[in-house]
This record gives C-alpha cells, sequence and structure tokens, in this order.
C-alpha cells in the first residue's frame, strides 16, 4: 500500500476527451478539472483520459470507479489481483526468528502484503535445498503471512540470506551470519584429523631414522670384518693367555693368541714338536 493506481478511460470511438470521473456515486474528475488533487491526477490524450489514484489506501480498492464520456459511461470496480498489484512489505512490520544449531529454520511474518511471497534461503549465494510452510489471514483483501523455511543442510561459516518473491519482484528480506559455534567445530574437526596425520608420520619417521642407524651400524662392523686378516676375529678383551693342545701321532697344534692395538691375531702352527710338559713350541 502507499503506491499510485492508475486507470485508464479509452475514449477512440467517441473523439471527445472531456471525461468525468467518479468514486461510486462521488465526482472527483469533470473535465479537466480536479475535486481532490492531493489524492487524483487526471490526464487527457487523443486515445482517452488516464486517472492516476495517489497513495493508495484500503477504502481506493474493491470500490467502483466510473467514466463518463459524452453520454456513455463504463464503469469497474479496482481489484487486486496478481498480475497487476503487489503491496510490498513493510520492514518496520516485519518480524524474522533465526535459528541455526542441527537445521537451520527461519520464520518470518509479514504485515499486509499482497500477494502471498514465496521465500527461499541462500547460504553465502547459493540456494539450500528448503521445505516450505506457510499460512495467513486476510484482513481488508491483503495478508497477514506467517512463513516458514526449513533447511537440513550442513552449513558453517557464510551468511545465510532469506529471499522473498512477490509476483516477478525479488526482494531480500533478512540476512544473517552463520554462529561461529559451527565454524569452530568444523576447524576442532580438521585440527584433531591433523594431529593424528602428524602423530602417524612422526612415528613413520622415527623408525625409518632406526632402521636406517640400525642398517648403518651392521654396514661398518662388515666393513671392519672384511678388512682383517682371514681367521681373525673383533675382540675388544683383555690379552688372552696362550694355550695347546696336543694333536696325533704326539703332534701339537697351537694357537697362539695375542692382542695388537685391540686386534687378536689368531696364528695356527701344526706339527710342531711337543715341549717340555708336553706343551707346544712356537
Amino acid at each position: 500500500m502507499g503506491g499510485n493506481v492508475t486507470l485508464f478511460c479509452n475514449t477512440t470511438s467517441i473523439k471527445d476527451t472531456k471525461v468525468t470521473w467518479m468514486k461510486k456515486s462521488d465526482v472527483i474528475v469533470h473535465h479537466g478539472l480536479v475535486f481532490y488533487p492531493s489524492k487524483y491526477m487526471e490526464y487527457s490524450s487523443i486515445n482517452g483520459s488516464f486517472l492516476t489514484i495517489m497513495n493508495t489506501k484500503v477504502d481506493d480498492i474493491n470500490v467502483s470507479y466510473t467514466c463518463i464520456c459524452d453520454v456513455f459511461s463504463y464503469d469497474a470496480i479496482l481489484k487486486l489481483n496478481d498480475s497487476n498489484y503487489v503491496v510490498l512489505p513493510d520492514a518496520k512490520n516485519t518480524t524474522i526468528t533465526w535459528s541455526l544449531a542441527e537445521i537451520t529454520l527461519v520464520n518470518v511474518a509479514f504485515h499486509c502484503v499482497y500477494p502471498m511471497p514465496k521465500c527461499e534461503l541462500f547460504h553465502n549465494k547459493s540456494l539450500l535445498s528448503t521445505t516450505y510452510r506457510s499460512d495467513h489471514q486476510n484482513v481488508d483483501h491483503f495478508h497477514n503471512a506467517s512463513i516458514s523455511v526449513i533447511s537440513n543442510s550442513k552449513i558453517c561459516g557464510g551468511d545465510i540470506e532469506l529471499r522473498c518473491t512477490l509476483m516477478t519482484l525479488n526482494l531480500s528480506v533478512g540476512s544473517k551470519h552463520v554462529l561461529p559455534a559451527c565454524s569452530e567445530k568444523h576447524s576442532e574437526l580438521q585440527t584433531f584429523s591433523y594431529m593424528h596425520v602428524l602423530v602417524a608420520l612422526c612415528i613413520a619417521v622415527g623408525g625409518c631414522i632406526a632402521t636406517c642407524i640400525g642398517a648403518a651400524g651392521y654396514f661398518i662392523r662388515g666393513i671392519r670384518k672384511g678388512m682383517l686378516y682371514p681367521g681373525q676375529e673383533e675382540n675388544y678383551q683383555t690379552p688372552v693367555k696362550k694355550y695347546g693342545g696336543k694333536g696325533y701321532n704326539g703332534s701339537c697344534t697351537l694357537t697362539c693368541l695375542c692382542t695388537v692395538s685391540n686386534n687378536i691375531s689368531v696364528y695356527d702352527i701344526s706339527s710342531q714338536s711337543c715341549g717340555h710338559n708336553n706343551s707346544c713350541l712356537l
């Protein structure tokens, strides 16, 4: 309400531009003279007369308007319909409640709109899949509408916007930032997942390092063994005393052990004469 409505009376076939306009039985325009200039404007052309009703109110709707030209008259009732009349919602008389918990629920109440709005939810300018409930009461040929829009989509961060369409007009009725708790939960889950990956990576790297160290030690020991003379063995103990034993046919096999620079040299002497007390002679 509050907009302007223009009516047209076609007088082409009459060839007379002098027109009288009446609202019910009240004359509001006569031959170009406007009796209520703050409410009506009249403009005549070769095709007929235009009557503009300014600042339309409830009492201007669903009443009879008559156009009289010469001896001809035509009357019609100004009615509201979805194709030619739109009453936009007033922001002061519009109430919105937001619920952004497990599901997204938006309730909006309009006072005095026409026709019934159709509303949708957008998250960061992307249309959400929603279910829709509406109810209305007719008051003075207009609607007091209550609409609920529900979305089960999981959303985090950004803005939720409510848009409503009246006829061909698309209006942004309201918007709200998504509650921080949703983003915090999402961040916590991501951090938790990252920590698991990091721990597993550290364990793998630690195991790899231990394996490399073990392999390096084994490799070094192998090199050191390869550098010894045949029959030599590594020994880091204190010097070992000589020992001998009696062989077959009175022959002796003598093994002498001595320590040289922490390496043990082994000498095997066979078929030597036995010394005193069956000891082997070197």
